[in-house]
């Protein structure tokens, strides 16, 4: 649905969920021609200070649109700016165009009267518009930032572990024990092997093909990033304590780290090489990522003697949740209630959570992630 010319916040969503390589490309372009046919009709029967000074700003507005389009062209697609741009920059743009259309806008009545008698109105809505255009441009800004950040990041770590194969390396012709040996060849046959299938990742998602949607496709790149950064923190840690190993002759401790390193370089292969059959496979059909990214995180994240436990998982910790209480307790009885109130107030409150937490427990997306939490957990 669309409303003065704006498509549905829902329905946009839906598109881009579904749009292929080709398909993406042109939402920026459509974001422009849906705004500048609105400036338009809501300018249109205004003076031309009010005008120009709208479109001036729409047009500093559409800049920043083909520099965040060229941003991901030359890095990765970002679909997540696309619709968050939508949802909150748009909306406030496409309200406060609203409002001023009412007063000079192509259906607006008694504008020659609005124009004498609510000259200070008119200004304030131009200025909110003028607000909003400054504000969205303000966030493309950001967006390009943090996609180039990002970007910076992934290539930091790929060279890091790149120095740590070295590092390994070294550590080879070190080492006298023939296990030793052979764990480290495994660890640089994984992890090159990861490095390789997560580049062809790359590769595609810089693809503007009709076979691949780039929503979804963006989804398994920040999973892929994630194990490559989580890979490259474990090497890390390992191979501090390896090299410390190497310098005082404990070959015991060596090995033992050794074995670390390739535990780490095969969960990293395994779920890379699981993230890009993924994309050759199921996501040009716009199949969720999901249940991918769930074995990645119970990959790269669970602790093999604690396989119940996520550490990631603050608010379940006992002593954070005894904070919280304490917190919801006396800001009550600051308001003013008795302890009588606070009780009822509670049983209450913990009855009403539990029906939400098992709501949400019966969600499909949630139970197919679970069930195949179970799966991982049981291999």
């Amino acid at each position: 649905m669309t409303v003065n010319g704006v498509e549905d916040y829902d329905e946009f969503i839906a598109r881009l969920q579904k749009a292929n390589g080709e398909e993406y490309a042109k939402i920026p372009e459509e974001f422009k021609q849906e705004t500048q046919a609105h400036v338009e009709e809501a300018t249109a029967q205004a003076p031309p200070v009010v005008r120009n000074s709208v479109q001036q700003e729409a047009n500093k507005l559409y800049d920043k649109v083909d520099e965040t389009r060229e941003k991901e062209q030359y890095y990765t697609p970002s679909p997540k700016t696309w619709q968050e741009f939508k949802r909150s920059e748009m909306a406030h743009v496409n309200q406060a165009l609203n409002s001023l259309g009412k007063l000079v806008g192509k259906s607006a009545t008694n504008v020659k009267e609005n124009m004498a008698s609510r000259l200070d109105e008119v200004m304030d809505r131009t200025t909110k518009v003028i607000h909003s255009f400054r504000h969205a441009a303000s966030f493309l800004h950001r967006e390009q930032k943090r996609i180039e950040t990002e970007s910076l990041e992934m290539n930091e770590d790929i060279q890091r572990i790149q120095k740590n194969l070295k590092e390994i390396q070294n550590m080879m012709a070190y080492a006298q024990d023939p296990e030793i040996q052979k764990k480290g060849e495994g660890i640089l046959e994984d992890t090159v092997e990861m490095m390789k299938n997560f580049g062809e990742m790359y590769a595609l998602s810089q693809e503007p093909s009709k076979k691949f949607r780039p929503f979804r496709v963006a989804e398994h790149m920040e999973a892929a990033k994630d194990a490559i950064h989580k890979t490259r923190v474990e090497m890390d840690t390992y191979l501090t304590t390896a090299k410390t190993a190497v310098a005082t002759r404990s070959e015991s401790v060596l090995k033992n780290m050794i074995g670390k390193l390739q535990k780490a370089a095969k969960k990293g292969r395994s779920f890379m090489t699981g993230l890009k059959n993924s994309i050759s496979r199921g996501i040009q059909k716009g199949k969720d990522a999901y249940s991918a990214i769930s074995k990645m995180h119970l990959a790269l994240v669970l602790e093999k003697e604690e396989p119940s436990k996520l550490e990631e998982v603050e608010i379940m910790k006992p002593e954070n949740l005894q904070r919280m209480a304490d917190d919801m307790v006396e800001k009550m009885a600051k308001a003013g209630m008795t302890q009588a109130e606070i009780e009822a107030f509670s049983k209450n409150f913990v009855k009403d959570v539990q029906k939400k937490l098992d709501a949400a427990t019966k969600k499909p997306q949630t139970q197919e992630m679970t069930k195949e939490n179970e799966k991982i957990q049981t291999r």
